[in-house]
Formats: C-alpha cells, sequence, structure tokens
C-alpha cells in the first residue's frame, strides 16, 4: 500500500544500548506525495560531557549539545511534529522506537525500511548505505533523507 503522508525520522544516542543509551538528536522530515514539506531537527543536551569517540562516530560537538533543550522539551517538540503521521525509520522497530517509548509513548503506525529492503531485496548487507547503492539511490549526508529515498523507491518497485 502506497503511503502519500509520511515522516521519515532517525535518532542518534551515545551507544546501541536501547535501555541505557541517551538520545542525543532526533531528525524528521515530513512528506507528502514524496516530496519534502518540512523538516524537524534537534540536539538534545545530554547535561554531561561526552567522549570525544562518540561526538565523533555522531559527527557533532559538545558545544552543539550545551546550547540543546533538554528531553522532555525535545521530545515535546517531536512529538508536535509527529501528530499521528505515519512513521518510517530505519531498524526503527528494533531500535528508535524502543529507545523513544523509554521517554515517551509513540502510538503512531511505523515501517520498519530495513524489514521491507531484506523483504525486497538480496544483499549480504543491509547496511542504510548498502541498500541504498543496491537501489542506485544517492546517499545523502542526512540518513534520514536516505531512509526516506529507500522507503519511495521499493514502493515504487511494489
Amino acid at each position: 500500500m502506497k503511503h502519500h503522508k509520511f515522516i521519515a525520522f532517525n535518532i542518534e544516542t551515545t551507544s546501541v544500548d536501547i535501555n541505557t543509551c541517551e538520545l542525543v538528536k532526533i531528525d524528521a522530515i515530513k512528506y507528502k506525495n514524496q516530496k519534502v514539506k518540512e523538516r524537524f531537527s534537534t540536539f538534545i543536551n545530554p547535561n554531561k560531557h561526552l567522549d570525544n569517540e562518540i561526538l565523533n562516530i555522531l559527527n557533532i560537538n559538545q558545544k552543539d549539545l550545551y546550547s540543546a533543550p533538554q528531553l522532555t522539551q525535545a521530545i515535546k517538540e517531536f512529538k508536535r511534529f509527529i501528530k499521528r503521521y505515519l512513521l518510517i525509520g530505519y531498524n526503527c522497530q528494533n531500535f528508535d522506537i524502543p529507545v523513544l517509548s523509554r521517554f515517551t509513548k509513540i502510538k503512531n503506525k511505523n515501517i520498519d525500511v530495513l524489514n521491507m529492503a531484506q523483504e525486497n531485496l538480496k544483499l549480504n548487507s543491509y547496511r542504510l548505505h548498502d541498500v541504498a547503492k543496491k537501489l542506485s539511490l544517492t546517499i545523502k549526508d542526512n540518513n534520514t533523507e536516505s531512509i526516506a529515498d529507500i522507503y519511495i523507491s521499493l514502493q515504487n518497485q511494489k
């Protein structure tokens, strides 16, 4: 089923442990008829200094985090942005949604693009960039845009 309105989203955290990681960034892009309509992006202040290794992996700096909103404010703004839209994420059912659910209830329906890729493509690796390459998509600096591009491409193949 084609969805004409959806929000692609992605989170950045301090680790891959869904039970203990800290949320440091949320990105979301609202789409209508496969076109970008609105963007949401916020860093989240973890109220502590993060290791340089984590900052380098996430490609962010401590200054961005110190001036960012607190977690409760960032979550409130994110929920206001997503309303009841369908959420599209990459590995979101195993990571992004469980992490966000530690801080708020997410009632939105969601589609995991990783699952779509695994059902529709035969690959050795299902990393986001490998899937985009297989679909002949340009890799974007913003992973949220790449998630949307993959979703739209896989939807159009059906």
